[in-house]
């Protein structure tokens, strides 16, 4: 397998790189500084293309699922060092039909130890907030993630729960669920989790927007600034309003 994650690799060198600030060259933007990945700074476009153009040993018309495609990408995700390669990886996973995912889940799953950036995070995310729709005994998984060393983990644990809940097919979780997994991680001092929590809350928030705006108004200063433009980001200019107010008196009120 090793030919095909060098032909993978190959294809994507042959694409020019984009020119950017060193502050948006994706090491930076997309890695954060601390990612061991080699990044290309290519253009997220041209890399799915790339991925539909297909490899000589994977071509993306035949929708006829092989599970020597899935080894094979499972091997180009476990050995590749290059970010965009793990894109075309996920790109061939988002391809495949739900029940397909559904059957390789354990494997799948498997993929958040390679994690150490936001984007495939994110991406794990919309595939792991599927699987959790269609069996909520996961929520024994995310638990473990949530209370992990690892911070791609605990970010995954609250992400993942639901995505965009705009994607979601019901409300299958409720807010005491959803509660539990930000509770644990409101202090978290990861820069990338606490990022996390203020999605989590804000896609609470599109479900259960009272109990989400009375959790906020009860911890504003136990959100981190981080969170807080996520978490608020759908609320009204009001309710904006009333949070910001609430957060300045609590800080004065501990000033005094």
């Amino acid at each position: 397998m090793k030919k095909h994650l060098v032909e993978v690799e190959s294809a994507l060198k042959a694409i020019n790189p984009v020119a950017k600030p060193s502050i948006w060259k994706a090491e930076n933007y997309v890695g954060g500084g601390r990612s061991d990945l080699i990044y290309l700074d290519l253009k997220i476009p041209d890399v799915r293309r790339t991925f539909k153009k297909g490899f000589s040993f994977f071509n993306p018309q035949h929708k006829i699922f092989k599970k020597e495609n899935l080894e094979t990408f499972h091997y180009i995700w476990t050995h590749s060092l290059h970010f965009e390669a793990l894109v075309i990886c996920l790109a061939y996973v988002k391809s495949l039909p739900f029940e397909v995912r559904k059957r390789n889940r354990s494997l799948l799953l498997g993929w958040l130890s390679k994690v150490d950036n936001w984007a495939v995070s994110d991406e794990l995310s919309g595939i792991y907030a599927e699987f959790l729709e269609d069996d909520v005994e996961l929520l024994a998984i995310y638990k473990k993630w949530n209370r992990s060393k690892n911070s791609w983990e605990r970010r995954q644990s609250i992400v993942g729960l639901l995505f965009y809940s705009r994607f979601r097919k019901s409300k299958f979780l409720s807010w005491p669920q959803l509660r539990q997994f930000v509770d644990p991680l409101l202090g978290d001092e990861d820069y990338y989790v606490q990022k996390g929590v203020g999605w989590a809350l804000r896609e609470s928030y599109n479900w259960y927007p009272k109990e989400v705006f009375n959790y906020i108004s009860e911890n504003v200063l136990a959100i981190a600034p981080a969170a807080w433009t996520a978490c608020t980001e759908k609320m009204s200019l009001r309710e904006k309003a009333l949070l910001k107010t609430r957060r300045r008196q609590r800080v004065k009120k501990n000033f005094k």
